[in-house]
């Protein structure tokens, strides 16, 4: 079973931002937690909520990559 292009590209999605997650956090299980919590910079959103929107997908990983950089603000 093949899937359509916008399930396709959810998946590359949350794929990309486990591997930039578990970077940044460490282990999986961390990022499993984080992924289910309201986060606050992103609006007291859910952040697997967000990653299936390209806005959404983007705003994260800017997030992530922010935390990597030690940029809180």
């Amino acid at each position: 079973m093949r899937l359509n292009h916008p399930k396709n590209a959810v998946a590359f999605q949350f794929k990309e931002v486990l591997k930039h997650a578990i970077i940044v956090f460490g282990d999986q299980q961390s990022v499993e937690d984080w992924l289910k919590k309201p986060c606050r910079y992103l609006g007291s959103k859910i952040p697997l909520e967000l990653i299936n929107t390209p806005l959404g997908f983007q705003v994260i990983e800017d997030y992530l990559t922010r935390i990597e950089h030690g940029v809180y603000q």
